[in-house]
């Protein structure tokens, strides 16, 4: 797997952690252009660890708190997804006391000013959710493992498979989309502007990832980039973010080797790629379109993730590859996929270098 979200190892550790109360601070996003991301930062003791949702404004100002998690509870974690008119945040969340025999993770929504978390029933198991273009569903990915033992303890198999399923936004009954299938995966990050496409990120056994369309009609999968992940629509679908290992290009030796990807973007149906980033020993994930489809922001994270020593930043580039730069510099927290606001009000100007 080359897949490297944060979400995954925020998981992990939120599990090992056992804890987090969500609060909400009650009060409305500044205006203007906003991007929301999940942040951790490791504290001493680990259990004391803070999870929670920020949000800042295109250049990293007006940082303001939507969640924070501390204590026990409810913990965010991985990829967040705006609702169409930016008034409602869905994020994965895992109950993590331990007095529960299982944790599990579920997907919640929360109002952009703060408040109580609403868990979609249905949800268990559940992560990377994505809203509708227009407000009705939440696509999501749930996971399902077990374990199966013969007759002595060395005599077992491991089953696992992500598939994607979908959800009404008020509540409901969850239905699935794609097939489970031992040692596959398939997430999704995207709705085309139409809410007709949906766009996934596709693995299974040692293949690596692929980014590929599900047409919600007929149910037919057809692939962008056999060698990509994270597509994501722009707002008028003409064009298609994705990180992409396309260039073959790797970071370390041996066993420190690692296959490192950058920003393109591409035409629906995988055609006119166009290179956005160029960055030898960093990661980037997760892009998101701003509502005017004019700037991307995306995580960066080292080729070489430590997970002694977890950090990301958030960075953003113009839709044609220009005047990259840090948002947020890496340092002190490990952090997210960003996701931009949308509304009336939230679009931003072209970045300028």
């Amino acid at each position: 797997m080359r897949r490297l979200l944060a979400g995954a190892v925020v998981c992990a550790l939120a599990c090992a952690l056992g804890g987090g109360v969500v609060a909400g601070a009650q009060a409305a996003e500044p205006i203007g252009p906003r991007i929301a991301f999940n942040e951790l930062r490791f504290r001493e003791p680990l259990a004391k660890s803070y999870f929670g949702i920020a949000t800042v404004g295109p250049g990293g100002e007006q940082r303001r708190t939507v969640v924070s998690a501390s204590g026990n509870g409810l913990r965010p974690l991985g990829t967040l997804s705006w609702s169409p008119d930016g008034s409602q945040l869905a994020f994965a969340g895992i109950t993590s006391k331990l007095t529960e025999p299982q944790k599990k993770t579920a997907i919640y929504v929360l109002p952009a000013a703060g408040g109580t978390p609403r868990r979609l029933a249905g949800t268990g198991h559940g992560s990377s959710p994505v809203w509708s273009p227009d407000g009705r569903q939440i696509a999501f990915a749930r996971e399902r493992s077990r374990v199966h033992f013969g007759r002595n303890p060395f005599d077992f198999s491991i089953y696992s498979s992500t598939s994607t399923w979908i959800v009404p936004a008020a509540g409901g009954h969850a239905r699935r989309l794609t097939p489970w299938g031992n040692g596959k995966s398939i997430e999704p990050s995207s709705f085309s502007p139409d809410g007709g496409t949906l766009a996934l990120t596709r693995e299974a056994g040692k293949r690596g990832p692929e980014a590929v369309l599900l047409d919600l009609n007929d149910g037919g999968i057809s692939a962008i980039d056999r060698d990509a992940e994270d597509p994501v629509f722009s707002p008028d679908g003409s064009r298609i973010a994705l990180a992409s290992y396309r260039d073959g290009v790797v970071a370390g030796k041996g066993k420190n080797r690692t296959e490192v990807n950058d920003l393109y973007t591409v035409d629906p149906d995988g055609g006119n790629p166009q290179r956005l980033t160029n960055t030898r020993h960093r990661q980037e994930k997760g892009p998101s379109w701003d509502p005017s489809g004019t700037r991307i922001a995306f995580m960066q994270t080292p080729a070489h993730l430590n997970i002694f020593a977890l950090t990301s930043a958030i960075a953003e580039v113009n839709f044609n590859g220009s005047c990259s730069h840090l948002v947020i510099p890496p340092g002190g927290a490990l952090r997210g996929a960003p996701e931009w606001q949308p509304g009336p009000g939230r679009s931003a100007a072209p970045l300028t270098c």
